[in-house]
């Protein structure tokens, strides 16, 4: 039974990582290949530069997403079957007794602090990449900004065709204009 649970672990690890991979895979390929144009229902409304940019974050976002998971995956590796539970452990049993609470919980602090390590390096390599989407997402937003209109609806009445307009009235509810009933 002891041979088995480790055998059982790498698969599950393997069969989540190659699954969250393959998606990833997938969706960064979907998204190169309809980067040269936007979809119909869009057209009239985003540019294609503007198309191509969500396009281009998308894949930089997948590629993030891609490299975090391999370090996560090398990380619990290395706490498994690479020893650094281990090694914790033989630390702590030096210095605490390894029966008492101090042992287990200095030992869920080693590994709480060592899990922090790796969230430290995540929020950096996420920083720098939010700092460059915020200038993508600036640009677009005064894009947007510049488009908003307002157009004749089918029956008449006008309709706000803004983007940031209240979700109430980006769902369709339609709002007056002075002079119109």
């Amino acid at each position: 039974m002891a041979d088995t649970f480790p055998l059982v672990f790498l698969a599950a690890l393997t069969l989540t990582t190659a699954l969250r991979t393959w998606l990833a895979l997938r969706q960064r390929q979907h998204v190169s290949t309809n980067r040269a144009a936007v979809p119909a229902e869009f057209a009239d409304r985003i540019p294609l530069a503007d198309h191509q940019k969500a396009a281009d974050y998308t894949r930089a976002k997948l590629n993030l997403g891609l490299t975090e998971m391999a370090i996560d995956v090398a990380f619990l590796l290395l706490l498994t079957f690479g020893g650094w539970l281990a090694a914790f452990d033989g630390f702590w049993r030096g210095i605490f007794d390894g029966a008492g609470y101090a042992h287990g919980l200095v030992l869920f602090a080693s590994l709480g602090v060592a899990a922090l390590i790796m969230l430290s390096l995540a929020l950096v390599q996420t920083t720098k990449f939010v700092a460059g989407s915020d200038r993508i997402a600036a640009a677009l937003s005064e894009r947007q900004e510049s488009l908003a209109t307002t157009a004749p609806a089918n029956d008449g009445k006008t309709i706000a065709t803004n983007a940031t307009l209240p979700a109430a009235q980006q769902a369709g509810a339609r709002t007056r204009t002075p002079g119109k009933v």
